[in-house]
């Protein structure tokens, strides 16, 4: 048996509980691990062993000698040099109040005056407010707004599954041997690549249409998202559209007044408001610790007590607001198809 299987049915022996404990151990362990290497590496720095043994630098010798990635070998060689200056964000990375990222951003903008505001900053952010906290170190003028026509290869629609083709292939003579068929080239159209500077206002507003829009665009392209802004946009101020647009047709049963009877699974608009107005917009599962989720994209409406068994979906009290992992999660687990914490 290799080394692998064993640990993975190692693994699938152990109790829920112990499988959480080992992890939080491990990651400890790991934490603990980095912290010396980083050590190591500080020293290596400063007795420029990298360059006695032939290498040009720190970043060079964790790439090519300790086998590194590029990017494991650049933010351990940028975290090693601001260790060796300031010894106490050993400790930060070991307890996890600091992350190997965030100290590998935030090195080169160190000096003795700012290195303890600056960490006390960095605790507990994520990677993207960390590069925030690093550009307003260094400000630079915006960027002008640059268009530029790039050709890409055009999305063609996909048959869907199981579907037949449009045309049948002819039938082949008995032992005959079909000549290859060179594939038609995908088709190019010119495309605009447009480059922009925004507000950090701006960025969170368009975070949060992705995150509002996640069900219908679940990349969360840009353009789809810009596609339906400037849609609700320009049918609110250009008049030549407004005109053009049909006028939508109702059809009976599809009226404002729709409502569902008492034992119906639609909810109710005055119960999803009454559930957000609790909630807020964010999924609202808590986890065996009493940690909440708090994911803002992919949200839906879930029964507590689930309308299979007799959940009513006309309480407040029974509908939350969680994430589509969780609703699926509780799903699988409600009905026998996952194993309930030990």
């Amino acid at each position: 048996m290799e080394r692998g299987d064993a640990l993975l049915r190692e693994c699938k022996e152990l109790s829920d509980e112990e499988l959480l404990r080992q992890l939080d151990e491990l990651a400890a362990a790991e934490r603990a691990e980095l912290v010396r290497v980083l050590a190591r590496l500080s020293e290596l720095g400063t007795r420029e062993l990298a360059q006695a043994c032939g290498y040009p630098s720190v970043f060079l010798f964790c790439l090519k000698r300790l086998r590194y990635c590029e990017s494991a070998a650049w933010k351990r060689s940028k975290a090693a040099e601001a260790c060796s200056r300031f010894s106490f964000l050993l400790t930060l990375l070991e307890s996890g109040e600091l992350t190997l990222t965030a100290v590998a951003l935030l090195a080169p903008h160190l000096t003795r005056e700012n290195c303890r505001r600056l960490a006390g900053e960095a605790k507990g952010k994520t990677t993207r407010q960390i590069e925030s906290l690093v550009a307003a170190l260094a400000p630079q003028a915006p960027p002008k707004d640059r268009v530029k026509m790039v050709a890409v290869q055009a999305e063609t629609a996909q048959p869907a599954a199981g579907a037949p083709p449009e045309t049948s292939p002819p039938p082949l003579e008995m032992f005959s041997t079909p000549e290859p068929v060179e594939a038609a080239p995908a088709p190019i159209e010119l495309r605009a690549q447009r480059t922009f500077t925004c507000s950090e206002e701006v960025d969170q507003m368009i975070r949060r249409a992705q995150e509002l829009l996640w069900h219908k665009y679940p990349q969360g392209r840009l353009e789809d998202i810009l596609r339906e802004a400037l849609a609700l946009l320009l049918d609110k101020v250009d008049p030549l559209r407004g005109c053009r647009r049909p006028r939508p047709s109702r059809r009976r049963g599809q009226g404002l007044g729709r409502r569902a009877g008492p034992r119906g699974r639609y909810i109710p608009k005055w119960v999803r408001d009454e559930v957000t107005k609790r909630d807020g917009d964010s999924c609202a599962f808590i986890g065996a610790d009493g940690r909440r989720c708090g994911e803002r994209s992919g949200l839906e409406y879930d029964h507590i007590i689930p309308f299979a068994h007799g959940g009513p979906s006309d309480d407040p009290g029974n509908i939350r607001k969680v994430c589509r992992a969780h609703n699926q999660w509780r799903a699988r687990k409600e009905f026998g198809r996952l194993p309930a914490l030990n």
